[in-house]
């Protein structure tokens, strides 16, 4: 529970990854330990919250690898085609599995994007 609340990687990956997708989570798991190492943390020079979204961002993205889930992110991507634009935050990030508010980056992210 304290991770899920505090919003740690691992808590962001059980939120995400339910029961299925194994072989992500597992691919997930060893991606947050590499990167919680203090040599190989490239998130460590973002704010707090960025580094949430950059995590959500990152774990969200190995999630959607799952083939299982192929059908169900081409039927978000095909609803949102027609009226697709590049400033709406929501159709940059179509991934089912995380909740859209950890997908949404917020200040450095926003301004490296070049918005």
């Amino acid at each position: 529970a304290f991770h899920s609340k505090a919003e740690t990687p691992l808590g962001l990956l059980y939120n995400a990854s339910g029961s299925g997708s194994v072989l992500e989570v597992h691919h997930c798991s060893l991606a947050i330990a590499i990167l919680s190492d203090k040599r190989y943390n490239v998130f460590a020079s973002l704010p707090e919250q960025d580094q949430k979204n950059a995590w959500g961002i990152l774990i969200a993205a190995i999630l959607a690898t799952d083939m299982a889930k192929h059908n169900d992110i081409m039927k978000q991507f095909e609803a949102i085609l027609p009226s697709y634009t590049v400033q709406n935050k929501d159709h940059r990030y179509v991934y089912p599995s995380l909740p859209p508010a950890l997908l949404r980056p917020s200040s450095s992210l926003t301004t490296a994007q070049g918005e």
